[in-house]
């Protein structure tokens, strides 16, 4: 009855108001019929973009994170865009480059297995009991793994060149401490996928398993949080390496408004600079435009260099 009900309040126009309020549209539900798009594709977008937002965020945290707070306060929001733009403009070219590399080991690799299926059905013809199906498969199997022998060799060197470009990232730097959590992690994760209460072998045969789909993405949903907090962490941690990379670039000489020397350049954005003199102790932070500069010198040292000179006893002679 009730599903009758419905049908025919749909025919004859008659909607309940407690129906009517049920049926308002939302926020994604409009911007799916102003763009003409599927509501799950917004609601995707959407996902991507929040994501993407708050990858940027810790990013930019983990930068900040070595400039005084009493500086950050005035330069976070104003040296953002520029921020971005640096960012989107390393992860462009080092991506560029990338691709550019991973095509060419593709073709080299599929070219140089090509060669070997031809030669298989040469040799065919005259063993065709030894080559009838080498040569078939050696061709398949080109065609099959050229797109995934591109796509990870293009993660490697995505890797490499934006390491090498933007973060300067040192292996021999990374503390012990940061070897254990990262061991942990990847335990929990272990945990998450089930290789410790079933078999390992079992496991990987039911997660390669094609029938599994179900599997696969309950497994996915609990390492969601798991994927989600440690691509936040690497994200903070990659801005801080950052800093220390531009920390160890060369000076540059730098005369903006009022301010003429040789700094380092921290951050530029719209004509404001954020600059570092690492020739005075403690080191000493510039924000610099034409209208405004404002200097900051480290206070740490200083601290516990008083803190050090009082504690130690006077020796008189």
């Amino acid at each position: 009855m009730k599903r009758n009900s419905a049908v025919i309040q749909r025919l004859t126009g008659r909607v309940k108001k407690d129906d009517r309020k049920d049926n308002k549209e939302g926020v994604v539900e409009i911007f799916a019929r102003y763009f003409g798009a599927n509501k799950s594709s917004v609601k995707l977008a959407v996902r991507v973009v929040l994501v993407a937002l708050s990858l940027a965020s810790a990013h930019y945290s983990g930068f900040m994170s070595h400039v005084p707070f009493e500086l950050v306060s005035i330069i976070a929001v104003d040296l953002l865009p520029g921020f971005i733009s640096v960012f989107a403009f390393y992860f462009i070219l080092c991506y560029s480059i990338a691709r550019v590399f991973a095509f060419a080991i593709a073709q080299f690799y599929a070219s140089f297995f090509h060669m070997l299926a031809a030669i298989a059905l040469r040799l065919r013809r005259h063993w065709p009991g030894r080559f009838g199906r080498v040569g078939v498969k050696a061709y398949k199997e080109a065609i099959h793994y050229e797109p995934v022998l591109y796509w990870f060799f293009c993660f490697l060197i995505l890797l490499f060149v934006f390491n090498f470009a933007y973060l300067g990232f040192k292996y021999s730097a990374v503390s012990i401490f940061s070897l254990v959590l990262g061991a942990g992690m990847v335990v929990a994760l272990v945990f998450k996928a089930g290789f410790f209460a079933r078999s390992p072998l079992v496991v990987v045969k039911r997660l390669f398993n094609a029938k599994r789909v179900a599997l696969r993405r309950a497994i996915l949903k609990s390492c969601l949080y798991f994927l989600t907090g440690g691509a936040l962490a690497l994200s903070f941690y990659t801005g801080y390496i950052r800093f220390d990379k531009v920390r160890g670039e060369d000076e540059v000489y730098l005369e903006v408004g009022g301010f003429s020397g040789k700094v380092n350049v921290v951050m530029s954005s719209n004509g404001s600079f954020v600059a570092l003199d690492q020739k005075t102790k403690p080191e000493t932070f510039y924000f610099l435009n034409d209208k405004l500069m404002v200097k900051l010198q480290g206070k740490e040292k200083e601290a516990s260099e008083s803190k050090d000179a009082q504690a130690s006893p006077m020796i008189e002679p």
